[in-house]
């Protein structure tokens, strides 16, 4: 017998195209060519079991209600075949042809070219099996019984199902509807936000998430995290840059150990200096001066400088106040009275050295007070003792005004690198620690980064607010800081909401407008919903790192999205018509002739 593959694929074309006549013709050339063979042979085989399976080799299947003998022939079973297999099988061929036809036959005809899915993207996205050719008649089947389930409900209830096509087509294309759900309809405000992404640290680019983050999308900033799983080292080195960014930040306030010991050491020599040429100094007590250590904690003070001097052997203080005096001498006058003598009032002289012991001695008392026995109304009376006197110091002893405005001058660079450098210290533990933690640590040590600094009068924090210390600049520098870590706890929190929300959530299903539509369609959402392929996943995450590319991932979608209303809409108001011109086409007949025939299955007799 001649070889038959070229007019067997021309019957397929044929079939395929709706071409009945043609078919046909085909069809009957193919019996007469079979027909030929020995009556042996016509027996014990039939046309789809031909030596070497020659029918189901080429994968015939047959379209057309012109074929119903064809169809009979390769209907035909195998006697090692179970029934329950055979129905198994025939039950999942239809499946195939229903899905196949009915959610991918509209873009198989054209509707491809404005988005809709293909027979083969339905295909693709459930990884469908290719049907063995024995049950190709039951995949017809479905196929031709599938635009039916679509277009009877339009028919029937064409505003629902208009609402279910859009969102039918969304699920057969995984991506756009991932994206859209993510979005929860801020799918506009969320584009706005990754189109202008905020850098709050030089150098920390935000992800995705982070940038839409004040949309308050938790299902956005969920995808993120789920889809970061696929690229793991890109996401730690986007968390690590941004660390890194922090710290650099940071370290333009703090600088660094070897800078603040070399601050230091520089106002220890200039100190030594100036301090030391003030302290030679002799200071005579004056009124003032006696004022001030006539007072009740004069005596305590008094006391404990003295120690300090004998501590580091100094003199205290040279001579005594005494006041004036009126004496009389041995000498008598010329009526024998003794003759007197003035001896002026002398002072006490204070080297500065241990009038400088005395405002420390004042320091510890005001510092210590439960030490001395002191409440606190006496030593804030004692606080303004100090105040007095060092004002009376300064002005009494240029030269250690000098000494201390030269001190405070060089720590104040010192403060802001040992602010700097605290904060350090609790940022640098914290990295190893959740978003969440790192925030909550960073900004407890801002808040009390100021106290850090503390008088040596009080041992409290010389300034009640970072702006003393800090210049403006500095201070944004840190709120930055801040403000970063907090952008990205509250980007994890949301991620974390958002998972348990997607884990409680339920898969939504469509209207049960007729059990048969429901059935396909929600199988449908079941077999898509977040089932995407891993080159697909990839570019989720890799979009996920760029924020404008998210963007114009979410808009493509939002675009796919309304074109799919679009169409919704066309149904809805066609969907009658749909449905006549589907039940009058060629569909029933080619259903008909592929219903059972006569139990002749050993030859291919005229219809």
């Amino acid at each position: 017998m001649e070889d038959l593959t070229d007019v067997y694929n021309a019957l397929i074309k044929a079939d395929a195209a709706g071409n009945t006549a043609d078919a046909k013709a085909l069809a009957d050339y193919i019996r007469s060519q079979t027909q030929a063979q020995s009556a042996t042979a016509a027996r014990g085989t039939a046309l789809g079991e031909e030596p070497a399976g020659d029918m189901e080799r080429r994968g015939f299947v047959p379209q057309t209600g012109t074929l119903g003998a064809v169809k009979r022939a390769l209907a035909a079973r195998s006697d090692k075949t179970t029934m329950a297999n055979r129905a198994s099988e025939t039950a999942l061929a239809f499946g195939r042809g229903t899905l196949k036809a009915g959610f991918g036959g509209l873009g198989d005809i054209g509707g491809s070219a404005i988005g809709l899915p293909t027979s083969e993207d339905v295909s693709q996205a459930f990884k469908l099996k290719e049907t063995p050719p024995q049950y190709a008649g039951a995949e017809i089947v479905g196929g031709l019984i599938g635009p039916g389930l679509v277009t009877k409900p339009l028919g029937l209830a064409g505003r629902a199902i208009s609402g279910a096509a859009g969102s039918i087509s969304n699920w057969l294309n995984p991506k756009n509807m991932t994206l859209l759900e993510a979005a929860e309809g801020k799918g506009p405000e969320i584009i706005n936000a990754l189109r202008t992404p905020t850098t709050i640290v030089p150098g920390s680019a935000p992800t995705a998430a982070q940038a839409a983050s004040p949309v308050g999308s938790t299902l956005y900033s969920a995808l993120e995290k789920q889809y970061s799983k696929e690229m793991p080292t890109a996401f730690l080195a986007r968390e690590d840059a941004q660390a890194a960014a922090r710290l650099a930040a940071l370290r333009t306030v703090a600088q660094n150990k070897e800078a603040l010991d070399a601050a230091k050491g520089t106002r220890q020599v200039t100190a030594g200096e100036l301090y030391g040429a003030a302290e030679t100094n002799i200071i005579p007590s004056d009124e003032i001066f006696r004022d001030l250590m006539f007072r009740p904690s004069g005596k305590e003070v008094m006391a404990r400088a003295e120690k300090l001097a004998a501590e580091k052997k100094q003199p205290f203080k040279f001579g005594n106040d005494t006041p004036e005096q009126v004496v009389q001498t041995k000498i008598l006058d010329a009526e024998g009275n003794p003759i007197t003598q003035t001896i002026p009032a002398e002072v006490a002289q204070y080297p500065v050295s241990s009038l400088h012991h005395i405002k420390i001695a004042m320091d510890d008392l005001i510092k210590n007070p439960e030490r001395f026995g002191i409440g606190a109304a006496e030593a804030n009376a004692i606080k303004d003792t100090r105040k007095e006197y060092l004002t009376w110091l300064e002005n009494t002893a240029p030269e250690y005004k000098v000494a201390r405005e030269t001190f405070a001058k060089q720590s104040a660079p010192i403060n802001v690198m040992e602010i700097g450098q605290y904060l350090e210290g609790k940022l640098v533990p914290a990295l190893g620690e959740d978003a969440a933690q790192r925030a909550a640590v960073y900004s407890a040590a801002l808040r009390d980064a100021s106290g850090t600094i503390q008088k040596a009068t009080t041992g409290m924090p010389r300034f009640d607010s970072l702006t003393k210390v800090l210049s403006a600049d500095d201070i944004k520098t840190l709120e930055n800081i801040r403000a970063d870590l907090a952008r990205e706890a509250r980007t994890s929190k949301m991620a974390r909401e958002g998972a348990r929300a997607e884990k409680a959530a339920e898969t939504p299903t469509l209207p049960n407008l007729m059990d048969r539509t429901a059935a396909v369609a929600n199988a449908v959402m079941r077999g898509l919903r977040g089932k995407l392929n891993k080159k697909v996943a990839i570019e989720i995450a890799m979009e996920m790192l760029d924020p404008k590319l998210a963007a114009t991932a979410l808009e493509k979608a939002l675009a796919y999205e309304a074109r799919n209303k679009s169409i919704a809409q066309a149904f809805k108001a066609g969907g009658a018509s749909a449905a006549r011109v589907a039940r009058a086409s060629a569909f029933p007949a080619a259903i008909n002739a592929l219903a059972p025939s006569p139990p002749n299955q050993n030859a291919l007799a005229a219809q």
